[in-house]
């Protein structure tokens, strides 16, 4: 399990990331918000687990259009994305993937 720490200590931190292993599935929960430097935590934690690979929504609250879009990556990998709200649910059907390419790197990612 993770928190994000902000790198202000005034600032709240904004997601938990729950990763685990449930009747022999690879899980990662998702509660909070995902944006800004959550969205490198998510996609780490998402690389620790073997597919196939649920991640569950019930208790995203939000998302940036970049934590959207982070979240359709994991979905073209296989990702099977659950309990997302009517409210989550329209930002995937609206915001566009970024495919990654065969390395799996972003587009524009030279690295």
């Amino acid at each position: 399990m993770s928190a994000v720490q902000s790198a202000n200590e005034d600032e709240p931190v904004t997601l938990q990331i729950v990763g685990r292993v449930v009747e022999g599935e690879s899980m990662v929960e998702l509660h909070g918000w995902l944006s800004g430097p959550e969205i490198d935590e998510f996609k780490s934690e998402c690389a620790l687990h073997r597919p196939p690979l649920r991640i569950e929504l019930k208790n995203l609250h939000g998302a940036s259009s970049d934590g959207i879009s982070a979240l359709k990556e994991q979905r073209a990998r296989g990702a099977r994305l659950t309990g997302a709200s009517p409210y989550i649910e329209l930002l995937l059907a609206s915001a566009p993937a970024k495919e990654p390419d065969q390395a799996g790197r972003e587009p524009g990612n030279g690295a």
